[in-house]
């Protein structure tokens, strides 16, 4: 940052590099227009006292422009004289003033100073003028208008988090006095004169972090002509032309929060408001909130059109850079905002109000005179007509379907096709690959359950592909090979033949989707096109820094054959071939939305449609007694894909194999932690081996004590784990196999810890052992004598946590071990988040490197210790910690039921000089990974925080517990040097990490 700000001293070394990728709303931050219009000389209000202003109430005003700004800036600093700031010289010794903007000033700065030396205003009322780039280039310094990807307007934002974050805290401005920074751009307009004196006072009327302005305009006005209404969120945010408390060390902290944080990529004033709103803390959010200070003394126009003479006398300045007067009535079209798909009803309902009155009529009399004296009514609302305009209304509405033919381009059509179709001409399309050959059958076996197969047509795509296929032509009403260009989508090519013949058609992806339910019950009278929701919370998806509501899938499709949905398909397919590897959900999502109004979509309900995330995880459709009509399986490695249907009951079931005996358990939901679940499954694995028996999965859970089922592949990856142990069944096969399971006797081994119920609805039923060596399981030669000799097909356990010691062979048990840890491997997504974290912690320090600490010390941890003997105060732990490991350049990472503040202080105070949570560098965009639908931490968050640990320089923990147990673990399968240590300095009694 050399030679980066003029008459500004160097930056702290602990910000140093620390610019955030921040993006900007165009409306509403740096103006490429200066306001156009003369204002009057207003007379001054009130002269402000100023008598309470000591050292600590100076003010910074930072006039801020982007380089081809010049002249208006030069324009907005001579309106001064007519507007003054000040009446007297009572602000000079509080009051310094900026100019600041994005590239080298060069010549600019020469300029500048001949201006400012000639206008008295500056010179009466500032002490000082400086001048300060933050020599943006390149990419830094993007201002994209059309918004092409996430750093449309990195340039601007960069200006912003330079000043806060370097320029700010630089050893000139931390020791100047100024508490207060006003940003201040050219159209940034002064209404009042004396109102340098106003903004010193506002800045000392009462704890604030910002004071500023929402957005005032009714709407936005559009490039040819249409004005463009906003949602709250939007409306609410304080705009960047604003006074800010620098003098705050916590505000600064929370713009530095900001500019790392969730919201980086989104314009900076509005990344604050999302900042406080949706990613703070209840009790945050309760105690700050209020520093976020809506005020009306400044007024935040934008783009739109305002009359001078109707601002108020109290108001000292008006940031607007107006676009041609729109009338009250607002004649022009109201568009969908970019800026919010939540007003998408508010904008249609303008629509029908003052846009398309006595359209309906129009259209009403074209559609009898289409459908001939007697035909059906069939009534439009003005909603309706509001939403399509007269042409689309008028096409969706005509009770035949629109037949697009260009032979030369479609499949070959055949009597085949139109044999297979519904009574509405409707057809249920699956193209099919080789990549999703092996699940066809099944798919297909779920079609004929619905009665629909007869109008299913399948389109192979390659050898493989049809070979699949052609076994099942007696069971599908038709299959038509591609005949398609190579190296594009397929399945929009084949969907496009189809529509352009005339056909409606349910597209659906064979791997991805499984039918419960007739699949033409989806399609609705009310829309063209309709999608799925694939979001994995509600319909918002973040992807990139850039937010998708709703994010829509391309898994399921229902489209009915009109110009408008031909013309969609042809543009997704048009964006594919451009770029292949381009995520189709954000594509498909992105599409819809620019369609606005020309295309009648719509999203099929998640009760009904679930994905697989809604599906297998949240239960959603299950909760509320909805009947679903198809499951997406989505969201889950290819491998996991079959595994989920089967745990499901949606593929074929599976018989016993002859003779083959089995062994499944349960343990109670108060030892379900993710740590006791491994471990207990594990120990099935190894007593399953031990007695040659298949073993049964359980059911997982997501939330520690906590009913909550979920597949395995919640947390660990199934394609690893079936290699390794492909003998295994999943959970359903013990309902399918066993269905009178639960009357059966319960093997139960008395380890002692923990103990076994004292009531259960099966200790009639139970069959109780005790191994010798107890909580350290049992050794193969017990579990022989018990069990070697059954022959029940079944053998159900219950609570199979620490109720297995180690194979006699040494060799086979570290082969054993060494299998585990091949097989029960987290998901790709848990690895890449922990990636990510591990990264950022070890770039936070000199080192490149960080150090584990496993802290256990929240009061129900304490509560539950205190007979152990082993409970002690934080600052005691800390001491013994920097004893173990003394302080160094490497970041020191905690990994606690204790995130708190107050934790992190006390290791700082111990002098460690970097201290991190996983939250304070997990990916804001995958929190959906480890929360529930209702925002419930799931146990993936742990099982992160362990990978975390695992890849650390040094560990120590709490080498009773097994969540150290596990990160001991995966260390000492890594082979490194440093495996763990006990801050207690216990005796492991034995126990091997596990």
């Amino acid at each position: 940052m050399s030679n980066v700000v003029r008459n500004i001293a160097g930056f702290p070394r602990s910000l140093a590099g620390r610019v955030g990728m921040i993006t900007l709303l165009a409306v509403v931050l740096i103006s490429t227009a200066a306001l156009q219009v003369a204002l009057p000389c207003k007379p001054a209000l009130d002269r402000a006292d100023l008598s309470e202003f000591g050292d600590t109430g100076k003010i910074l005003v930072v006039m801020v422009f982007a380089g081809n700004q010049l002249q208006k800036t030069i324009t907005a600093l001579e309106r001064w004289e007519t507007v003054t700031p000040c009446s007297s010289d009572t602000t000079k010794s509080l009051a310094h003033l900026m100019l600041y903007t994005d590239g080298e000033l060069g010549e600019s700065e020469g300029t500048l100073k001949n201006t400012i030396n000639g206008l008295a205003s500056i010179k009466k009322c500032f002490k000082e003028v400086s001048y300060a780039s933050a020599a943006l280039t390149g990419v830094d310094n993007t201002y994209d208008k059309k918004r092409e990807n996430h750093l449309w307007v990195r340039g601007p934002n960069q200006l912003f988090y330079t000043m806060m974050l370097k320029i700010v805290p630089g050893e000139e401005w931390a020791n100047s006095g100024v508490s207060h920074l006003f940003w201040m751009e050219p159209d940034n307009i002064p209404q009042r004169n004396d109102w340098l004196e106003h903004l010193l006072a506002k800045g000392r009327s009462g704890p604030y972090w910002i004071q500023g302005s929402s957005y005032r305009g009714d709407c936005i006005p559009q490039e040819g002509g249409g004005c463009a209404l906003i949602g709250r969120a939007i409306r609410a945010h304080i705009n960047g032309n604003a006074l800010y408390h620098i003098g705050d060390p916590s505000f600064l902290d929370f713009v530095d929060e900001v500019s790392e944080g969730e919201w980086k990529h989104w314009p900076f004033d509005l990344a604050m408001l999302k900042e406080v709103h949706e990613s703070w803390p209840e009790p945050r959010f309760r105690q700050n909130v209020h520093l976020l200070q809506l005020v009306d003394w400044i007024r935040n126009y934008g783009p739109y059109p305002y009359k001078a003479e109707d601002v108020p006398r109290h108001v000292l300045f008006i940031h607007a850079d107006p676009k041609p007067a729109i009338s009250q009535e607002f004649k022009g079209t109201f568009t969908e905002s970019e800026t919010d798909l939540a007003d998408k009803a508010a904008a249609q309902a303008a629509q029908e109000t003052v846009q398309l009155r006595g359209e309906l009529e129009r259209v009403k009399a074209e559609l009898e005179k289409a459908r001939g004296a007697g035909a059906e009514q069939k009534p439009a609302g003005d909603a309706v007509a509001a939403r399509l305009g007269n042409e689309e209304t008028r096409r969706m509405l005509l009770p035949t379907p629109l037949m697009i033919k260009s032979p030369a381009e479609e499949m070959q059509s055949s009597p085949g096709l139109a044999a297979a179709a519904t009574p509405e001409g409707n057809l249920l399309l699956g193209v099919v690959t080789a990549a999703n050959a092996p699940m066809l059958d099944n798919y297909v076996r779920l079609v004929e359950t619905t009665g629909a197969a007869r109008h299913l047509v399948l389109v192979p795509v390659d050898a493989a592909a049809g070979k699949a296929a052609t076994a099942l032509s007696k069971r599908v009403g038709a299959i038509v090979p591609f005949s398609g260009a190579p190296n594009s989508s397929a399945r929009v090519q084949t969907l496009l033949s189809l529509l352009r013949q005339g056909f409606g058609v349910v597209a659906a992806d064979v791997d991805d989707v499984a039918w419960l339910r007739d699949p033409f019950l989806g399609f609705s009278k009310e829309f063209e096109l309709q999608v799925p929701v694939d979001a994995r919370q509600g319909t918002l998806e973040t992807r990139a820094g850039r937010e998708w509501d709703p994010y829509v899938s391309a898994g399921v499709s229902y489209s009915t054959p009109t110009a408008a949905v031909v013309a969609f398909w042809e543009n997704l397919l048009k964006e594919l071939d451009a770029d292949p590897a381009a995520d189709e959900g954000a594509l498909l999502s992105q599409l819809l939305k620019q369609a606005g109004t020309s295309l009648l979509w719509g999203t099929l309900k998640p009760a009904l449609f679930p994905n697989g995330p809604h599906f297998f995880e949240e239960h959603l459709p299950q909760a509320s007694g909805a009947d679903p009509i198809a499951v997406l399986n989505d969201w889950v490695a290819p491998a996991s894909k079959r595994y989920r249907l089967r745990e499901a009951g949606l593929w074929a079931p599976a018989a016993p194999a002859p003779d083959a005996k089995y062994l499944t358990y349960f343990d109670a939901i108060e030892e379900n932690g993710l740590n006791n679940q491994r471990q207990a499954f594990r120990n099935a694995l190894a007593i399953a081996r031990v007695l040659n028996r298949t073993l049964i999965m359980p059911r997982f859970h997501r939330r520690h004590r906590q009913e909550s089922p979920v597949p395995m592949d919640y947390f660990f990856d199934v394609g690893r784990f079936e290699t390794e142990f492909p003998e295994v069944q999943p959970h359903h096969f013990l309902e399918e196999a066993f269905p009178s399971w639960e009357t059966l006797p319960v093997q139960v081994m008395d380890v002692a810890i923990p103990p076994v119920p004292s009531s259960a609805p099966w200790l009639d039923r139970a069959v109780i052992v005790k191994p010798e060596r107890e909580w350290h399981g049992a050794s193969p030669a017990e579990l022989r004598g018990w069990y070697g000799a059954n022959e029940d097909p079944l053998l159900v356990f219950h609570g199979l946590f620490r109720r297995f010691d180690k194979f006699d062979d040494p060799d086979e048990h570290a082969r054993f071990n060494e299998q585990i840890h091949r097989a029960v491997v987290p998901i790709n997504r848990t690895l890449e988040i922990a990636d990510h974290v591990s990264l950022a912690v070890a770039e936070a320090s000199p080192s490149k490197s960080f150090d584990c600490f496993h802290l256990r010390h929240s009061q129900e941890f304490l509560d539950s210790q205190r007979d152990w003997g082993i409970v002690k105060p934080l600052d005691e732990i800390v001491q013994i910690l920097v004893k173990k490991m003394p302080p160094s350049e490497r970041t020191l990472y905690l990994t606690t039921d204790v995130p708190t503040q107050e934790t992190r202080d006390a290791f700082l105070a111990a002098g460690y000089p970097t201290v991190a949570f996983l939250y304070d560098h997990f990916p804001k965009w995958e929190l959906a990974h480890v929360r529930t639908l209702e925002g419930e931490v799931t146990m993936r968050e742990g099982q992160i925080d362990q990978l975390v640990c695992s890849r650390a320089r040094t560990f120590i923990g709490n080498e009773y517990s097994t969540f150290t147990w596990h990160i001991a673990f995966l260390r000492q399968q890594a082979g490194l040097a440093q495996v763990s240590e006990d801050i207690y300095d216990r005796s492991r009694q034995g126990m091997e990490f596990l």
